[in-house]
């Protein structure tokens, strides 16, 4: 009788790690669409024009929306003079941590869009969505027209 018990508490083992192995096997093959396409997080953005680093900005959702603030520097030029000299109305001359410079983004087909975004070099506001690439990094496209869409895109890099 014990010969049996033992056998049939083995097999239940053995059968249990051989189902969790392959689940595991499945999930690292096939991760869940909110851990491959996370852009929650904090990012590095760069100059446009220059590719040297600029800003933190902390990304995160709150009810399926997606909104970016500013939460440092790494430029000189902004460590110098942290305010927003060309953004408009109330925001003009505004210190830029904590400003919100990405709000209103929604989960799309292709990554967040029907966002906006302030750019702080010419504090213009403009439309926006964004991407994970292939390399991990945040593709995040500006325009103002959403007829041609035509406009630029920064590469974030990843830091938390």
């Amino acid at each position: 009788m014990k010969k049996i018990q033992y056998s049939n508490i083995l097999v239940k083992n053995l059968l249990s790690a051989l189902i969790s192995g392959l689940l595991v096997a499945v999930a690292a093959d096939n991760p869940p669409w909110h851990v491959a396409d996370v852009v929650e997080g904090v990012w590095r953005t760069e100059n446009y024009e220059t590719k040297q680093p600029e800003l933190i900005v902390k990304v995160w959702s709150m009810h399926d929306t997606l909104y970016g603030m500013v939460t440092g520097f790494i430029s000189n030029e902004i460590l110098n003079d942290p305010v927003c000299r060309n953004c408009p109305d109330s925001l003009n001359n505004a210190p830029l941590e904590g400003m919100k410079i990405l709000w209103g983004l929604t989960k799309g087909e292709n990554g967040w869009e029907k966002g906006k975004m302030i750019d702080i070099s010419d504090g213009k506001i403009y439309k926006c969505e964004l991407q994970l690439n292939e390399k991990g990094e945040l593709e995040v496209f500006s325009y103002s027209n959403r007829i041609f869409k035509v406009g630029r895109t920064f590469v974030w890099q990843r830091l938390r």
